[in-house]
């Protein structure tokens, strides 16, 4: 959101013909939506479940899954691989 704040008030600071007003503006409504967000998703249950999904969990009953994290960290790795591959095989890369 910083970025996005500091990218509108940039633009009109860069070029002396572009107005401030309409950035202003622009920059008021994204800040109001992004506070209403943020109060509904605190506010809702069900809407916060859907903008924030459970995260993946590390720890059950006191063990470590990170044999499965492991495996997984391999097959992305591996279908990366073979999708690099496929590229080059087409004469992409």
């Amino acid at each position: 959101m910083a970025i996005l704040i500091g990218n509108i008030i940039a633009h009109p600071l860069s070029d002396e013909q572009l107005g401030l007003k309409r950035s202003m503006i622009t920059m008021t409504v994204l800040v109001l939506l992004y506070i209403a967000g943020v109060f509904l998703s605190l506010k809702w249950v069900k809407l916060r479940r859907w903008l924030d999904p459970s995260p993946y969990p590390l720890i059950i009953k006191v063990k470590i899954k990170i044999e499965e994290t492991r495996q997984n960290e391999t097959v992305f790795y591996q279908r990366r691989i073979k999708f690099r591959y496929q590229l080059k095989k087409k004469g992409w890369t």
